[in-house]
Protein backbone atom coordinates (compact mmCIF):
# COMPACT_ATOMS: atom_id res chain seq x y z
CA UNK A 1 0.00 0.00 0.00
CA UNK A 2 1.30 3.39 -0.75
CA UNK A 3 0.54 6.24 1.52
CA UNK A 4 -3.26 6.51 1.52
CA UNK A 5 -3.20 9.97 2.56
CA UNK A 6 -1.74 9.21 -0.11
CA UNK A 7 -3.59 5.64 -0.89
CA UNK A 8 -2.25 3.56 -3.55
CA UNK A 9 -0.18 0.46 -3.52
CA UNK A 10 -0.39 -2.85 -1.84
CA UNK A 11 2.04 -4.64 -0.04
CA UNK A 12 2.90 -8.28 -1.83
CA UNK A 13 5.32 -14.73 -4.99
CA UNK A 14 6.36 -16.35 -7.68
CA UNK A 15 3.77 -15.21 -10.26
CA UNK A 16 1.68 -18.31 -10.26
CA UNK A 17 -1.46 -19.63 -11.80
CA UNK A 18 -3.93 -21.32 -9.47
CA UNK A 19 -2.63 -24.80 -8.74
CA UNK A 20 0.71 -24.52 -10.52
CA UNK A 21 2.75 -23.60 -7.40
CA UNK A 22 4.86 -21.27 -9.54
CA UNK A 23 6.42 -23.99 -11.67
CA UNK A 24 7.82 -22.77 -14.96
CA UNK A 25 8.14 -19.19 -13.77
CA UNK A 26 11.54 -19.36 -12.18
CA UNK A 27 13.38 -18.32 -15.29
CA UNK A 28 12.03 -14.85 -14.42
CA UNK A 29 11.90 -15.11 -10.67
CA UNK A 30 15.15 -16.70 -9.62
CA UNK A 31 17.55 -14.43 -11.45
CA UNK A 32 19.72 -13.57 -8.45
CA UNK A 33 20.17 -10.04 -9.79
CA UNK A 34 22.95 -8.01 -8.26
CA UNK A 35 22.11 -4.29 -8.15
CA UNK A 36 19.96 -5.12 -11.00
CA UNK A 37 22.29 -6.62 -13.51
CA UNK A 38 19.59 -8.00 -15.77
CA UNK A 39 20.02 -9.71 -19.13
CA UNK A 40 17.93 -8.77 -22.15
CA UNK A 41 16.17 -12.16 -21.93
CA UNK A 42 15.23 -11.57 -18.29
CA UNK A 43 14.08 -8.04 -19.07
CA UNK A 44 11.90 -9.33 -21.93
CA UNK A 45 10.46 -12.00 -19.64
CA UNK A 46 9.51 -9.42 -17.03
CA UNK A 47 8.06 -7.12 -19.68
CA UNK A 48 6.01 -10.01 -21.07
CA UNK A 49 4.58 -10.79 -17.61
CA UNK A 50 3.53 -7.16 -17.17
CA UNK A 51 1.91 -7.05 -20.60
CA UNK A 52 0.11 -10.35 -20.05
CA UNK A 53 -0.98 -10.08 -16.42
CA UNK A 54 -0.29 -6.48 -15.42
CA UNK A 55 2.39 -7.34 -12.85
CA UNK A 56 5.69 -9.22 -12.81
CA UNK A 57 8.43 -9.86 -10.31
CA UNK A 58 12.12 -10.49 -9.76
CA UNK A 59 13.62 -12.51 -6.93
CA UNK A 60 16.77 -11.30 -5.18
CA UNK A 61 17.22 -8.16 -7.31
CA UNK A 62 19.12 -6.29 -4.58
CA UNK A 63 22.52 -7.11 -3.17
CA UNK A 64 22.55 -8.44 0.40
CA UNK A 65 24.13 -5.25 1.72
CA UNK A 66 21.49 -3.06 0.09
CA UNK A 67 18.68 -5.19 1.54
CA UNK A 68 20.27 -5.04 5.00
CA UNK A 69 20.50 -1.24 4.78
CA UNK A 70 16.85 -0.95 3.74
CA UNK A 71 15.77 -3.27 6.56
CA UNK A 72 17.62 -1.16 9.11
CA UNK A 73 16.05 2.00 7.76
CA UNK A 74 12.60 0.38 7.68
CA UNK A 75 13.00 -0.68 11.32
CA UNK A 76 14.03 2.84 12.32
CA UNK A 77 11.13 4.41 10.42
CA UNK A 78 8.69 1.92 11.97
CA UNK A 79 9.01 3.71 15.31
CA UNK A 80 7.27 6.73 13.80
CA UNK A 81 4.79 4.86 11.60
CA UNK A 82 1.15 5.86 11.74
CA UNK A 83 -1.81 3.52 11.78
CA UNK A 84 -3.73 3.65 8.49
CA UNK A 85 -7.33 2.45 8.49
CA UNK A 86 -10.22 3.06 6.14
CA UNK A 87 -13.52 1.33 5.43
CA UNK A 88 -14.37 3.27 2.27
CA UNK A 89 -14.27 2.21 -1.37
CA UNK A 90 -10.65 1.16 -0.81
CA UNK A 91 -10.55 -0.43 2.63
CA UNK A 92 -7.29 -1.22 4.38
CA UNK A 93 -5.44 -1.72 7.63
CA UNK A 94 -1.72 -1.24 8.04
CA UNK A 95 1.06 1.05 9.18
CA UNK A 96 2.82 3.64 7.03
CA UNK A 97 6.08 5.50 7.47
CA UNK A 98 7.96 8.06 5.41
CA UNK A 99 10.76 7.05 3.10
CA UNK A 100 14.29 7.55 4.32
CA UNK A 101 17.39 8.52 2.38
CA UNK A 102 18.36 4.91 1.61
CA UNK A 103 14.92 4.11 0.19
CA UNK A 104 14.87 7.26 -1.95
CA UNK A 105 18.35 6.51 -3.28
CA UNK A 106 17.36 2.95 -4.14
CA UNK A 107 14.23 4.04 -5.96
CA UNK A 108 15.56 7.04 -7.87
CA UNK A 109 18.93 5.66 -8.96
CA UNK A 110 20.30 2.25 -9.64
CA UNK A 111 18.95 -0.28 -9.05
CA UNK A 112 15.23 0.53 -9.40
CA UNK A 113 15.34 3.69 -11.47
CA UNK A 114 17.61 2.06 -14.03
CA UNK A 115 15.43 -1.04 -14.20
CA UNK A 116 12.28 1.00 -14.88
CA UNK A 117 14.00 3.04 -17.59
CA UNK A 118 15.02 -0.17 -19.35
CA UNK A 119 11.70 -1.90 -18.78
CA UNK A 120 9.39 0.87 -20.00
CA UNK A 121 11.74 2.65 -22.40
CA UNK A 122 11.22 6.06 -20.82
CA UNK A 123 12.09 7.89 -17.65
CA UNK A 124 9.61 7.58 -14.81
CA UNK A 125 9.68 9.85 -11.77
CA UNK A 126 9.21 8.72 -8.17
CA UNK A 127 6.08 10.22 -6.60
CA UNK A 128 7.50 10.68 -3.11
CA UNK A 129 4.23 11.81 -1.53
CA UNK A 130 2.55 8.60 -2.71
CA UNK A 131 5.38 6.28 -1.66
CA UNK A 132 6.22 4.94 1.77
CA UNK A 133 7.38 2.10 3.94
CA UNK A 134 4.40 -0.17 4.62
CA UNK A 135 4.01 -2.64 7.48
CA UNK A 136 1.34 -5.32 7.79
CA UNK A 137 0.58 -7.41 10.86
CA UNK A 138 -2.04 -10.03 11.70
CA UNK A 139 -5.49 -8.65 10.82
CA UNK A 140 -4.18 -6.09 8.31
CA UNK A 141 -5.21 -6.14 4.65
CA UNK A 142 -5.71 -4.04 1.52
CA UNK A 143 -8.83 -4.44 -0.59
CA UNK A 144 -8.68 -4.80 -4.37
CA UNK A 145 -8.08 -1.41 -5.94
CA UNK A 146 -6.39 0.48 -8.74
CA UNK A 147 -3.81 3.14 -7.95
CA UNK A 148 -4.01 6.85 -8.68
CA UNK A 149 -3.22 7.26 -12.36
CA UNK A 150 -1.59 10.66 -11.91
CA UNK A 151 0.99 9.56 -9.33
CA UNK A 152 1.09 5.79 -9.69
CA UNK A 153 1.16 4.79 -13.33
CA UNK A 154 3.74 2.17 -12.33
CA UNK A 155 3.73 0.49 -8.92
CA UNK A 156 6.89 -0.97 -7.37
CA UNK A 157 6.92 -3.12 -4.23
CA UNK A 158 10.13 -4.34 -2.60
CA UNK A 159 9.58 -6.83 0.20
CA UNK A 160 12.03 -6.55 3.05
CA UNK A 161 10.47 -8.92 5.60
CA UNK A 162 7.91 -11.66 5.06
CA UNK A 163 7.04 -13.97 7.97
CA UNK A 164 4.36 -16.64 8.08
CA UNK A 165 3.90 -20.07 9.70
CA UNK A 166 2.53 -21.27 6.34
CA UNK A 167 3.05 -18.77 3.49
CA UNK A 168 1.76 -21.27 0.91
CA UNK A 169 -1.62 -21.69 2.62
CA UNK A 170 -4.59 -20.66 0.50
CA UNK A 171 -5.70 -18.17 3.15
CA UNK A 172 -2.29 -16.64 3.83
CA UNK A 173 -1.97 -12.87 3.71
CA UNK A 174 1.47 -13.18 2.14
CA UNK A 175 0.21 -12.75 -1.39
CA UNK A 176 -0.64 -9.99 -3.80
CA UNK A 177 -3.81 -10.91 -5.64
CA UNK A 178 -4.29 -9.67 -9.21
CA UNK A 179 -7.88 -9.37 -10.42
CA UNK A 180 -9.42 -9.11 -13.86
CA UNK A 181 -11.55 -6.07 -14.56
CA UNK A 182 -15.27 -6.77 -14.61
CA UNK A 183 -17.18 -3.73 -15.77
CA UNK A 184 -14.99 -1.31 -13.84
CA UNK A 185 -14.88 -3.45 -10.69
CA UNK A 186 -12.48 -6.17 -9.53
CA UNK A 187 -13.48 -9.57 -10.84
CA UNK A 188 -11.95 -13.02 -10.46
CA UNK A 189 -8.39 -13.48 -9.26
CA UNK A 190 -6.18 -14.00 -12.31
CA UNK A 191 -2.84 -14.40 -10.48
CA UNK A 192 -1.38 -14.42 -6.99
CA UNK A 193 2.15 -13.16 -6.43
CA UNK A 194 3.63 -14.46 -3.20
CA UNK A 195 5.39 -12.28 -0.67
CA UNK A 196 8.99 -13.14 0.17
CA UNK A 197 11.97 -11.08 1.30
CA UNK A 198 14.00 -9.41 -1.45
CA UNK A 199 11.33 -9.87 -4.08
CA UNK A 200 10.60 -6.87 -6.31
CA UNK A 201 7.13 -6.62 -7.83
CA UNK A 202 6.43 -4.12 -10.60
CA UNK A 203 3.22 -3.49 -12.50
CA UNK A 204 0.70 -1.13 -14.00
CA UNK A 205 -1.00 -0.38 -10.71
CA UNK A 206 -3.28 2.33 -12.10
CA UNK A 207 -4.76 -0.06 -14.68
CA UNK A 208 -4.82 -3.40 -12.89
CA UNK A 209 -6.90 -4.35 -9.85
CA UNK A 210 -4.74 -5.70 -7.02
CA UNK A 211 -5.06 -6.27 -3.28
CA UNK A 212 -3.82 -8.17 -0.23
CA UNK A 213 -5.95 -10.56 1.85
CA UNK A 214 -6.01 -10.36 5.63
CA UNK A 215 -2.82 -11.50 7.32
CA UNK A 216 -3.22 -14.48 9.64
CA UNK A 217 -1.94 -14.83 13.18
CA UNK A 218 1.84 -14.99 13.16
CA UNK A 219 2.19 -13.26 9.80
CA UNK A 220 3.90 -9.92 9.15
CA UNK A 221 5.27 -8.06 6.16
CA UNK A 222 7.39 -4.96 5.73
CA UNK A 223 8.01 -3.45 2.35
CA UNK A 224 9.00 -0.45 0.34
CA UNK A 225 5.92 0.66 -1.61
CA UNK A 226 6.53 3.15 -4.39
CA UNK A 227 4.69 4.98 -7.16
CA UNK A 228 6.19 6.20 -10.41
CA UNK A 229 4.71 8.29 -13.23
CA UNK A 230 5.67 10.14 -16.39
CA UNK A 231 7.53 13.37 -15.79
CA UNK A 232 5.16 16.29 -16.26
CA UNK A 233 6.06 19.78 -17.46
Amino acid sequence: MTNPALPTTVAPKVVRRPGDHGQGRRRCAETGLNAIDITSAQLNCLRSDIERVGFGYLDNPLADGQVASLRREAAAQRAGARRACDDGAVSYRGYLAELGAIAIGTLTGPPVGGLLDALFGRHLVLARNSSCYTYYEAGDFLSAHRDDGDDCEVTVLIYLEAVSPDPEAVGSGLQLRIHVDQGGSPGAISQSIGTRANRLVVGRGAQIWHGRPTLNEGERVSLLSACFSQMRD
